[in-house]
């Protein structure tokens, strides 16, 4: 038809490799191919190692959870551990139970011992809300 263009048909160079005996070159026209050339995804060697660091660097830029904060328990007044979230509260007076517990001691959490000991540092903080939470424990921990 006139006016339109005329598409021009293009030889295509392929190395094909045939079974243990070598590589050869053939020429196949550019339609023969499963899809042409504009639309065949672009092979980039570098492509793997650019995913790992784009994935790298967006693990990077993730804010981390606010359970990794750290609690200088030094810092702290008993009013002020008291007021705070009950799980934080619970988890710190476990792990002071294991840390004011003798080395030699077997590896068991008593959990009456626990809610005991919690009782204690409750009633001493409720009389001296200004002391510090070591100081507490130190006195009730023992």
């Amino acid at each position: 038809m006139r006016g339109e263009p005329v598409r021009r048909r293009r030889a295509h160079l392929d190395f094909v490799r045939c079974g243990g005996r070598g590589v050869h070159a053939t020429w196949r026209r550019r339609d023969s191919l499963a899809l042409p050339r504009k639309d065949r995804p672009m092979r980039t060697p570098g492509a793997p190692v650019a995913a790992l660091l784009l994935a790298a660097t967006l693990t990077a830029a993730t804010p981390l959870p606010a359970a990794a904060q750290s609690l200088d328990l030094s810092t702290i007044t008993c009013k002020d551990f008291f007021e705070g979230s009950k799980d934080r509260l619970d988890f710190v007076i476990a792990w002071m139970l294991g840390y004011y517990t003798d080395e030699d001691d077997p590896p068991v959490l008593d959990f009456g011992k626990l809610k005991e000991k919690a009782e204690k540092l409750g009633a001493y903080c409720a009389t001296n809300p200004t002391h510090g939470l070591i100081t507490a424990a130190d006195k009730v921990m023992d």
